[in-house]
């Protein structure tokens, strides 16, 4: 979790910094306290998931782009059981597994839910769109108004723009979770 605290850091005081935001501004515009603030650029936070979505959307960054290390290489081997975790709450597990930038950005997360676990996410910025896929167990998964439950093999497709969530039914979940950014 340090490699994760430190590239955090690094990232959103460098977006900040080139987009020529004061603290001051960013706590206005996300929600997120100036004190909050300047221990995440220190390194010292341990913000929530919310928290780190409300930073993402007010600097108009894609979520794991607040989190990303610098790599140049062309091939790159990833463990998902190494992959950082970048939220850990009631029995749900998100790791960042890819980001990268093109289109408007492209991010894989692996989530592990423990059984009953259920992670409400708030919308994303418009035009976002989540493709889920479902490696082992049966989830309930989209948004709050139209969810569906999909189970191994299964892939379901939605616009994040609007709130939506993730629960395991019936017993512990992995899932694939692509973010397509416009």
């Amino acid at each position: 979790m340090q490699n994760v605290a430190q590239a955090l850091a690094r990232n959103l005081r460098r977006t900040r910094q080139e987009r020529a935001i004061s603290l001051s501004e960013l706590a206005r515009t996300s929600g997120v306290s100036k004190a909050t603030l300047s221990g995440l650029e220190r390194g010292t936070g341990n913000p929530s998931i919310d928290t780190v979505w409300a930073l993402a959307q007010a600097l108009n960054v894609p979520f794991g782009g607040l989190f990303e290390e610098q790599h140049q290489d062309v091939v790159q081997l990833r463990r998902i059981d190494e992959a950082p975790i970048v939220s850990s709450e009631r029995g749900f597990v998100g790791r960042k597994l890819l980001s990268r930038p093109g289109r408007g950005g492209l991010e894989l997360y692996v989530l592990d839910l423990k059984r009953g676990a259920r992670r409400k996410a708030a919308p994303h910025p418009p035009g976002v769109i989540e493709h889920v896929i479902v490696l082992e167990g049966r989830a309930e998964v989209g948004p709050d108004t139209e969810p569906t439950i999909i189970e191994a093999g299964h892939c379901l497709t939605f616009s994040a723009d609007r709130a939506h969530h993730y629960y395991a039914v019936e017993g512990p979940a992995c899932l694939l979770s692509f973010t397509d950014y416009p």
